[in-house]
């Protein structure tokens, strides 16, 4: 499907995305969300994130990079020199798409809750700060799809006995089995959801009418899909 503004040019989106793992590969599927739409979309990131990361897939944006200092760098770098610069955890989505994934233990970012979830992969929540917390809670008591360990004492570190506690209880159990059916049904939902037409889509194709069309009139989002 093309959108086109009344002028008969596309409209343009420029992405710049914090250059890390967890924000690039959202960003990137957003970005070709967005081109599919009609969209010519420019994607920003750092030159050390152009080297490392596989962007075959992405011929139908224009991809730009700017300098992190990555290009000035010759030999083999220190992994300490590394992470002064901006790190790249290559290809999270495929591990986790793989079937000896059993769970996922992760900090409850928003990024990747979602990546889990929409994958059916079991969580363990090591929630720490800011929205983590919250999106911990949901992972365990709203939508039963993962387990979250409990810190002891008051320094707030969680002990090797209870992270594997949970492992347990998500892998294997009684517990662990209405845990895995859940994250299937939030992969099922998921997939739903950003396929033509589901809530996702619609709510995708709202946001790029809001762009091409800025004489203020009613669009109505389901006018637009193809």
């Amino acid at each position: 499907m093309g959108i086109e503004a009344a002028a008969g040019r596309k409209a343009q989106v420029v992405e710049i995305a914090f250059p890390v793992q967890g924000h690039i590969n959202p960003a990137l599927a957003f970005a070709k969300c967005l081109a599919s739409k009609g969209l010519l979309v420019a994607a920003v990131t750092t030159t050390s994130v152009a080297k490392s990361a596989n962007f075959s897939d992405c011929a139908s944006l224009a991809l730009h990079t700017v300098s992190d200092g990555s290009e000035h760098v010759e030999g083999t770098e220190t992994v300490e020199a590394y992470l002064d610069r901006f790190s790249y955890a290559k290809d999270k989505p495929e591990v986790l798409a793989h079937p000896a994934v059993a769970c996922f233990v992760t900090h409850c970012g928003w990024n990747s809750t979602l990546e889990g979830l929409s994958h059916g992969v079991p969580l363990v929540a090591m929630a720490q700060w800011v929205d983590q917390n919250t999106n911990a809670k949901l992972v365990v008591d709203v939508w039963g799809a993962g387990a979250a360990p409990r810190r002891s004492g008051g320094d707030g570190i969680v002990g090797r006995e209870e992270i594997a506690m949970c492992i347990e209880i998500v892998v294997g159990g009684d517990e662990g089995v209405g845990i895995r059916r859940n994250a299937l049904r939030w992969k099922e939902m998921a997939a739903e959801a950003v396929g033509s037409g589901g809530s996702s889509d619609i709510s995708v194709v709202d946001f790029v009418s809001k762009i091409v069309f800025d004489d203020g009139g009613d669009i109505s989002p389901t006018s637009v899909l193809a």
